[in-house]
């Protein structure tokens, strides 16, 4: 029989960390990165790179672009390392063109989401004309890539929000 003097300090210990472990296992989540992050190095050695990514126990990724290989290669790049594209990037102007592009890539590649990183103005100056062609912009390819089972996301940088 275990006795009362040890059996309730150790079940205090038991729901300390209960407590403290259950919001971390609650709220697990993959981690991922953007493929930005390593440009310098991906530029040098793609294929270590992402094997460093892997080896960090990072598994998805935000990117656009094969780096200069053919779909299939890069995507075998990935797949080797067990690195799946989450989100894939979509240049503005190219996006107002022809947003049906991105769609393919997503797919082939497996993404969810497309993300547009920039909206073209002046300088340090964001006017309310750039505001109006990017909203016109999201909304054309928005409505398209909902069709097309995806989410069009934008990655703000600050110049959008000042005066």
């Amino acid at each position: 029989m275990i006795a009362p003097k040890f059996f309730a300090p150790l079940f205090a210990r038991l729901i300390i960390c209960a407590a403290l472990l259950l919001p971390a296992l609650l709220c697990a989540q993959e981690t991922g990165v953007q493929l930005y992050t390593f440009r310098a190095q991906l530029a040098k050695d793609l294929p270590g790179t992402l094997k460093l990514i892997r080896d960090m126990g990072i598994t998805k990724l935000e990117g656009g672009g094969t780096y200069g290989l053919p779909r299939d290669q890069y995507k075998k790049m990935l797949d080797d390392n067990g690195l799946s594209i989450v989100s894939w990037g979509a240049d503005f102007d190219k996006l107002a063109k022809d947003p049906a592009q991105f769609i393919a890539d997503a797919k082939y590649f497996g993404a969810k989401y497309i993300v547009c990183f920039w909206i073209p103005h002046q300088d340090t100056t964001f006017t309310i004309e750039d505001a109006s062609k990017a909203v016109g912009v999201f909304n054309t390819a928005g409505k398209l890539l909902k069709e097309n089972g995806l989410s069009l996301c934008y990655h703000p940088h600050g110049y959008e929000f000042r005066p």
